[in-house]
């Protein structure tokens, strides 16, 4: 539906109201209507025209290897998300509760990210990019962790040619996470 076809005022009950129709926005509409919410997505492109930063991304995601050690994943995740073994702190501290809080979701679940794009769609692959974003960090070695790159093409060599509306055998990257989605 355009942006003008919306009426002045409309009314929708719905259990889970995602904004946005990017990676995040469809992983989380994914989630909650696998476990049996009503979801409404909304998004502000045009449907006709729409074309997400997720299409336009490297299709790059984490997932450690499931069979790392999870209490190491836990540490290296910790090291990250409480800013504290970063110089130049973009992201900001994390309260000490909240970052540990946060690390062990993160070794609980991110393992498992390959694995629910593969439920998604069989057909859909990864490649490996690299290991920890911070080798230093503890437990980046042991932790098993992961960059993966998504593909269907089973290789990664056209991120940089655009892939929008070609078939989904050949997309690599963005276009093919996007896909998978």
């Amino acid at each position: 539906m355009s942006r003008n076809a919306f009426p002045e005022s409309w009314d929708y009950k719905t259990d889970i109201l995602v904004v946005g129709f990017g990676g995040a926005g469809a992983c989380a509409a994914i989630a909650a209507a696998d476990r049996g919410a009503d979801v409404l997505i909304v998004e502000k492109q045009a449907e006709d025209g729409y074309y997400s930063n997720t299409r336009m991304s490297g299709g790059a995601f984490h997932s450690p290897r499931p069979d790392g050690n999870r209490d190491v994943l836990e540490a290296y995740a910790l090291a990250m998300f409480s800013g504290d073994n970063l110089p130049w702190k973009l992201e900001g501290e994390l309260p000490s509760a909240i970052a540990s809080e946060l690390a062990a979701a993160w070794a609980e679940y991110a393992p498992q990210n390959l694995a629910w794009m593969q439920d998604l769609d069989p057909e859909y692959s990864a490649v490996e990019e690299r290991g920890a974003a911070f080798p230093e960090f503890p437990g980046a070695d042991e932790s098993a962790y992961r960059v993966l790159r998504s593909t269907y093409s089973g290789e990664i060599n056209n991120k940089n040619r655009c892939q929008k509306d070609d078939p989904k055998s050949v997309t690599e990257s963005g276009e093919a996470f996007y896909t998978c989605l």
